[in-house]
């Protein structure tokens, strides 16, 4: 089981690899996409309209990286199991979901 500093160096990598992502998506698409984030903050949406989760329920989508590694955050330390955050691949906003790295 890894230790709490190696938990800890996997998140801000993952945090590192969104922030690339994201500046990528930027570069990629335009700020149009940082316009969508910001809407979808803004809007108080809160599921995806596509993706679902395996048991088939709605994802909920986040308006940033940073909101959805907040809400990965607040999970952890209710029910001490990991969650990472990741681009919607059809949508602006981020997702949840497990690990990968297990």
């Amino acid at each position: 089981m890894p230790n709490f500093s190696e938990n800890l160096f996997k998140k801000h990598i993952r945090q590192i690899e969104a922030d690339i992502e994201s500046d990528y998506q930027m570069l990629k698409f335009g700020s149009g996409v940082h316009d969508d984030q910001a809407r979808i903050a803004q809007s108080g949406i809160t599921t995806c309209k596509k993706c679902v989760s395996s048991d088939g329920i709605k994802k909920r989508i986040y308006g940033s990286s940073i909101e959805a590694e907040r809400a990965a955050d607040d999970f952890y330390e209710r029910s001490n199991r990991e969650l990472e955050a990741y681009r919607c691949p059809v949508g602006s906003g981020w997702h949840l979901r497990k690990p990968r790295y297990r």
